[in-house]
C-alpha cells in the first residue's frame, strides 16, 4: 500500500509539471506570434478574426484552460482513487476469507501431538508376554507392570512402577507351566518418561531376566512397553554400520562402528511411524546384527499402535529371531494396554506384589510410613509445631498421607520435614503440615 501511494504521488507531480510546461510553451508561442503580427490565425480561437489581440486576454485564456485541465486531472485522479480503494477492499476481503478458511482448516485438522503424554496421578498398566521353545521346554516371561505418574517437571514425568515379571516353564510331559519364583525380575520402580522415550535416571532393576542370547542388545522389557518414538508421526530414524560381536566374562557385546577381532558384521536399527487415520499411528521397529559370512543373525522386529489421544502405546506385536549354527529360535512378543476390568486386576496384583517386592527394588517413596488416621487442623506460619514433633503430610501425587518429623524452619518461611521410614528431606509450606492425633 505504501509503494502504491508513493507511485500515485509521483504520477501527479509529473502530470502537473507537464501542464506547466505546456502553458509556458503556449505563452512563448503566443508572444512570438503576437510580436510577428499574426492576428488572423490566433484570433480565430480568441474572439474571432479581425479583432486586435490583447496579451493580458491571451494570458487569461491560457490560465482558464490550465485550470480546466487541472480540474479534469483531479476528477480523473479521484475516480482512480475510488477504484483503487474498491479493489483494495475487495482484496482485503478476499484475503480475510482465505485466512479464515485456512484457519478453520488448521483447527479442524489439528490433533494431539505425537509423543508420550501423561498427567500427574495417572495410572496405566500393560499385559506383556514373551514365549519361545528351546528343545522340549516351553519358556514364557509374563508381567502386568503398573505405572503411576508421581509428578511432572516440564516435558519429563517421573513414574512409580510395580513391574514384576515371572519366569514360567513347561516340559513336554508337564500339563501346566511352573513359576520359577526365585527368578522373578522387577522393573525399575522409578522411571522417567520424556516425550519420545524413557529418560535417564530412575531406580535400578532387581533380578536377572532370562532372555534368549543377545536379545537385550536390541530391546529390553521396559522398552517393549515404552519404545522410542521418531521425531514425527510420519518420520523415520535409522542407522546401519559396521560392528563387531565379542565375548567376555560379562557376556556378549556388540561394538558398533568398529572393526577388529571378533565376529565382523553389520548392525542396523530403524524406527518408522505411519499415520493410520484418527489418533492411531503405526510404529515399526527393526534392530539387529548380521554376519552373513558365519550365517549368524539376531533380529528384533515389531509393529505397534501408538494412540495419540491417550499419549501411550495401545499395543505391540513382535518377534526376536536368532539364527546360529544352522538353528533358528523365534520369540513371540505380545504387549497390550489394559483398561476396564483388566486395569482393575492389574492394580490389585500390583498391591499384592508390593508386599513381596525386594527391599532393593522398593522406591524411596514406598518406604515412607503411611497414615490412615484423621487429622486436626493445619499448621501456619504463626503457629508452628515444636522441633522434632511428628506431623502429617498429604502427597497429592500419591494420594496418600505420610508421617514426617518437623526439623525447623528456613529463612524463607518454609518448613523442613523428614519422612519417617524413607528419611527423605523436603521443604514445604507450613499449611501443608497437619497436626496428628494422639498415639500417631
Amino acid at each position: 500500500m505504501k509503494r502504491h501511494a508513493k507511485t500515485s504521488r509521483n504520477l501527479r507531480m509529473r502530470r502537473v509539471s507537464l501542464v506547466v510546461c505546456i502553458a509556458i510553451v503556449l505563452t512563448l508561442t503566443i508572444n512570438i506570434r503576437v510580436q510577428a503580427d499574426l492576428p488572423g490565425q490566433l484570433g480565430k480561437g480568441l474572439g474571432g478574426a479581425g479583432k486586435k489581440l490583447d496579451r493580458n486576454a491571451i494570458r487569461a485564456e491560457i490560465e482558464k484552460a490550465r485550470r480546466e485541465m487541472e480540474k479534469k486531472q483531479r476528477e480523473m485522479e479521484k475516480s482512480r482513487s475510488k477504484n483503487s480503494r474498491r479493489r483494495s477492499t475487495r482484496n482485503r476481503s478476499t484475503r480475510s476469507r482465505l485466512t479464515r478458511k485456512r484457519s478453520t482448516s488448521r483447527v479442524s485438522t489439528a490433533g494431539p501431538a505425537f509423543g508420550y503424554r501423561v498427567a500427574t496421578g495417572q495410572k496405566f498398566a500393560y499385559s506383556v508376554q514373551l514365549a519361545w521353545r528351546v528343545g522340549g521346554v516351553e519358556k514364557r516371561i509374563v508381567g502386568q507392570p503398573l505405572y503411576q505418574v508421581r509428578y511432572r517437571n516440564g516435558s519429563k514425568s517421573t513414574m512409580l512402577v510395580v513391574g514384576r515379571f515371572r519366569h514360567l516353564r513347561k516340559k513336554t510331559d508337564e500339563e501346566n507351566f511352573r513359576h520359577l519364583a526365585r527368578q522373578d525380575y522387577w522393573l525399575q520402580s522409578v522411571q522417567n518418561l520424556e516425550s519420545k522415550n524413557l529418560g535417564a535416571g530412575g531406580h535400578p532393576a532387581v533380578g536377572d531376566v532370562d532372555l534368549p542370547y543377545l536379545m537385550d542388545e536390541f530391546v529390553t522389557l521396559r522398552q517393549l512397553v515404552i519404545p522410542h518414538l521418531p521425531y514425527a508421526e510420519d518420520g523415520k530414524e535409522g542407522k546401519s554400520e559396521n560392528a563387531v560381536l565379542t565375548h567376555s566374562a560379562d557376556g556378549p557385546t556388540i561394538w558398533r562402528g568398529f572393526t577388529g577381532s571378533g565376529s565382523q558384521g553389520k548392525s542396523f536399527s530403524s524406527v518408522t511411524a505411519k499415520p493410520l487415520g484418527g489418533s492411531s499411528v503405526q510404529l515399526n521397529i527393526r534392530r539387529g546384527f548380521e554376519n552373513k559370512a558365519d550365517n549368524f543373525s539376531a533380529v528384533y522386529s515389531s509393529s505397534g499402535i501408538f494412540d495419540k489421544s491417550r499419549g501411550l502405546m495401545a499395543s505391540l506385536r513382535g518377534t526376536y529371531t536368532l539364527v546360529e549354527g544352522g538353528k533358528k529360535l523365534t520369540v513371540s512378543i505380545n504387549v497390550q494396554r489394559l483398561s476396564g476390568e483388566g486395569l482393575a486386576k492389574a492394580k490389585t496384583t500390583a498391591q499384592q506384589d508390593m508386599q513381596e517386592m525386594p527391599n532393593a527394588a522398593l522406591p524411596v517413596e514406598a518406604m515412607r510410613k503411611p497414615l490412615a488416621s484423621t487429622y486436626r487442623e493445619s499448621y501456619s506460619a504463626n503457629r508452628m509445631p515444636r522441633q522434632g514433633a511428628a506431623v502429617g503430610y498429604f502427597d497429592e501425587s500419591m494420594n496418600q498421607h505420610f508421617r514426617a518429623i518437623y526439623l525447623g524452619q528456613r529463612s524463607d518461611g518454609e518448613a523442613k520435614i523428614q519422612f519417617s521410614g524413607s528419611r527423605e528431606i523436603r521443604y514445604v509450606r507450613p499449611s501443608k503440615m497437619k497436626q496428628l492425633g494422639t498415639g500417631k
